[in-house]
């Protein structure tokens, strides 16, 4: 079962309700010590380096002490292209921790050469899932917000912006 949603980026509409059945597991219970990796701007965009990309991340595999998750900090292609998106989906496929993304610039970067001459973040959408949204890990709330503002409908940016807020308010003190 998905854990997103996709809402059409012309809906008006600001307030949504989702019940996906996640739960809680004793990996993320509170209080527990772990670490995490970041990386960013993998960029690649032919085979050799999508390869290099999936060498490194079975590294992080192995490491001696296991990450909780993998954060990519966006620049996840080099140009937002699906052939690039398909690449990436087979770098990241089987991979045995949990990686968490968040939108970059270059994921958006395809539209602006199409039709639509505009940017667009719909791959990034189809095979990572929402541009923004939050997750918990040993008892800390982990955000992940959209900043791109071009491409973004103000409708887009005002349900963002509703659900930040309700967010925060949910938060219990000390998280």
């Amino acid at each position: 079962t998905p854990w997103y949603q996709l809402i059409r980026g012309d809906d008006t509409r600001t307030d949504y309700f989702f019940e996906f059945g996640l739960r809680k597991t004793p990996e993320t219970a509170a209080g527990k010590a772990f670490n995490f990796v970041v990386i960013t701007d993998s960029q690649f965009s032919d085979q050799k380096a999508a390869e290099r990309y999936r060498e490194d991340l079975r590294q992080i595999e192995t490491l001696s002490e296991t990450p909780e998750f993998i954060l990519h900090c966006g620049d996840l292609v080099k140009t937002g292209w699906l052939r690039e998106w398909k690449l990436y989906d087979w770098a990241v496929r089987d991979l045995a921790v949990p990686i968490y993304h968040v939108v970059g610039g270059h994921e958006e970067n395809y539209g602006q050469s199409t039709w639509l001459e505009r940017r667009s973040d719909g791959h990034f959408k189809l095979f990572c899932g929402p541009t923004w949204y939050a997750f918990d890990v040993a008892g800390i709330h982990f955000i992940v917000i959209d900043q791109h503002k071009l491409g973004s409908s103000p409708a887009a940016l005002a349900r963002q912006q509703a659900w930040l807020k309700a967010d925060l308010r949910r938060l219990t003190k000390g998280t």
